[in-house]
């Protein structure tokens, strides 16, 4: 791969200071002191989408849609689901700006059944009814692993002859059994974990009993093979360097990496991966496992153990990222974490505090993470010992950051549970440019185009996300890597220079957070 010097200007600039807004209301989804507890979220197109649960007087799901503002914050489906706790609803997957999501019920007189729904933000539409016996004697066996691959979403799920791989193209007649790998009521052949890589789904599979292999599917029975044998139990799967690294072995205790290929298929050392919290960060691979700190750049070589006890990884900033590691405490809630900060080596991973919260949900903004810590609220970290605080008190739930806002759901007496937000407060910014922050993840086309031998190509970002912007040949070969960072919202020039390589249609690929985009370039010799 050609190494291309970069330039990246950012044209909006925001200085943010250690001040929070009071917490605020966000919106009564449920009036008076019923609750409407907010227990997912998901950000699709520039659109929040999140699943509501109310326990009284009964139970009941709901649908919900935001664009950030209270007035715009409306419900899509009510009362998808009534009656016993044992219900659930899941939001799984989304594919070109639709929406899917899964509704269990499992009773005496329907059986076990799931749902499977879809929308776009407006009525959703029934996609098929996916009715699983499950294990014998016991039912269950519910559609899990959702992802996205080539256009398709990929579940597995227990039918007839076991759990097996499944597809859906958004329609009835386009949601099947992709391959029963291993026939008869068995105990199923494809299990998650799942992961998306070149247009294909891989994932943990068998086609003997007892021994899981990995395997890779398009979507179709002759599409579906094994990779490599003798991979054992292949899981933890996460793309590197346009290749997919995954943990294997009988104790999950190798690295391995894949091109998708039987010869592409190699081990790279002996250590924890499968075991592990996994983050890319500095374009290394960061992992942990028993609590201790790994890291790796694809080499055997290169993968070390960094640091013991420093717990498992919860976020990252432009500067660092953050662990945690779980203590025992003699007060009421008995439980509590020590948190670190880590710059990748040893010497810079250091512990920030002993004392933030209880909680382990976690979410990175503007440099800080933010903790939800159950009954002890909100707490916030910059990395210092001074700057650790708890600023939101009560009981919370899991937090959501959506246009560099935290969301979160809060018990109060007067309203239940309900949707609550805050935002960290501006100490100054560009006027000229305020109102020009970008609203959704835009890749534009590189100018100039045709080029030689340099161009540009711009993109924004809406709101705090990791980035990667690669250039591939027509050949589909990656030629240059311009960006791989963690970067705040505004607009981005990156510089392209074609030096050394020959003339004809390059592409150029941003990913950042959910969004991924394709354009072409010509480049003129």
């Amino acid at each position: 791969m050609k190494i291309i010097s970069i330039s990246v200007t950012v044209f909006v600039l925001i200085c943010w200071n250690h001040t929070i807004q009071a917490q605020t209301i966000f919106k009564d989804l449920n009036p008076g002191t019923g609750h409407a507890d907010p227990i997912q979220f998901v950000n699709v197109k520039d659109t929040m989408y999140f699943i509501t649960y109310s326990r009284s007087p009964t139970y009941i799901y709901q649908l919900w849609k935001s664009d950030g503002s209270a007035e715009n914050t409306v419900l899509i489906k009510d009362n998808i689901i009534t009656g016993a706790i044992a219900n659930m609803v899941l939001l799984r997957a989304s594919m070109n700006g639709t929406v899917y999501y899964s509704v269990n019920k499992s009773g005496a007189t329907a059986g076990d059944t799931t749902r499977l729904w879809k929308t776009d933000g407006s009525t959703p539409v029934l996609v098929a009814t996916l009715p699983h016996p499950g294990y014998p004697g016991i039912g269950g066996g519910y559609p899990t692993g959702f992802t996205i691959a080539g256009n398709k979403l990929f579940f597995n799920m227990w039918k007839d002859n076991g759990r097996e791989l499944w597809v859906s193209d958004g329609t009835a007649a386009g949601t099947f059994e992709v391959i029963d790998l291993l026939p008869g009521a068995n105990g199923g052949a494809a299990l998650a974990p799942m992961v998306a890589y070149n247009g294909k789904v891989f994932f943990q599979g068998s086609n003997t009993l007892g021994i899981w292999e990995l395997f890779s599917s398009d979507g179709t029975a002759g599409g579906t093979t094994l990779v490599k044998a003798g991979v054992y139990k292949p899981e933890n799967f996460i793309v590197y360097k346009n290749e997919l690294y995954f943990g294997a072995g009988n104790s999950a205790d190798e690295l391995w990496k894949t091109d998708g290929t039987a010869l592409g298929t190699v081990k790279i050392a002996t250590c924890p991966f499968g075991k592990s919290n996994v983050y890319i960060f500095n374009n290394q691979i960061f992992f942990t496992a028993s609590n201790n700190l790994w890291k790796s750049d694809g080499t055997t070589l290169g993968t070390v153990l960094v640091k013991n006890a420093v717990g498992q990884i919860t976020g990252a900033n432009n500067n660092y990222f953050f662990t945690s590691k779980i203590k025992s405490i003699p007060v009421p809630p008995y439980i509590g974490y020590d948190y670190w900060k880590s710059d990748g080596t040893t010497d810079g991973t250091i512990q920030v505090s002993s004392n933030l919260g209880s909680g382990n949900s976690f979410v990175v903004l503007n440099n800080k993470m933010y903790n939800t810590s159950g009954a002890t609220g909100i707490w916030e970290t910059d990395g210092t010992e001074a700057g650790t605080t708890n600023i939101i008190t009560g009981y919370t739930g899991i937090p959501f950051v959506f246009k560099n806002t935290v969301f979160f759901s809060k018990t109060e007496q007067t309203t239940g549970i309900e949707l609550w937000y805050f935002t960290p407060g501006l100490t100054s910014v560009d006027e000229r440019n305020f109102n020009q922050l970008p609203s959704a993840y835009t890749l534009y086309q590189n100018y100039p185009n045709p080029f030689n031998p340099s161009t540009n190509i711009e993109f924004t970002l809406p709101f705090s996300s990791f980035v990667t912007l690669n250039v591939y040949d027509a050949l589909g070969r990656e030629v240059a890597l311009l960006v791989k960072n963690a970067m705040n919202v505004g607009t981005y020039t990156a510089s392209f220079n074609g030096n050394g390589l020959a003339g004809g249609i390059y592409f150029y690929r941003l990913q950042a957070g959910y969004y991924s985009e394709v354009k072409k370039m010509m480049l003129v010799k």
